[in-house]
């Protein structure tokens, strides 16, 4: 996959577009799609992010966001996806906290999550309350992985949004 750490990325007058894939070959945990810790994205244009989670046990998101600022002048489009052969719990299509921040014009932005595979708490987004967003409540899309596995839901966490 993708790991953006501690960094800052400015596209003045254009766009960011990442994408990222976990191994498919991973037995274990952490094996995001895209991971982005303690950065700074800026665009004067789009933000995308397109995350797949490979394999493994546990925290196998396809996006996960943590004590980043994600901030687009267009739209911020994040999609992510955990991988449906996921034996654990925690594999999220995007995983959002630790005071993120995300922000991107109204109507056109939208972030979209797919639960993985596994025990439970498989969710489609998951988002903590200390994350800011100038985006509105449906605006997060999220489908829960694992049909018939406990507590996996389309949306989850410690947000107003999601409560």
């Amino acid at each position: 996959g993708v790991t953006i750490h501690k960094s800052t990325v400015t596209a003045t007058g254009g766009d960011v577009d990442i994408t990222g894939t976990g191994s498919a070959l991973a037995t274990l945990n952490y094996n995001q799609g895209i991971f982005a810790q303690g950065s700074t994205m800026s665009a004067g244009g789009a933000i995308s992010f397109t995350g797949n989670g490979g394999t493994g046990t546990n925290n196998n998101h396809g996006i996960q966001i943590h004590s980043t600022a994600l901030n687009a002048t267009g739209a911020l489009t994040l999609t992510g996806t955990a991988d449906a052969s996921t034996s654990g719990t925690l594999n999220c299509g995007i995983y959002i906290s630790n005071s993120s921040t995300l922000n991107g014009a109204g109507g056109v932005s939208v972030v979209t999550g797919f639960g993985g595979g596994g025990t439970g708490k498989n969710h489609g987004i998951y988002m903590t309350r200390d994350t800011s967003t100038s985006l509105t409540e449906p605006d997060f899309v999220g489908t829960a992985g694992d049909p018939g596995a406990p507590n996996s839901l389309d949306r989850a966490g410690t947000h107003s949004y999601f409560n």
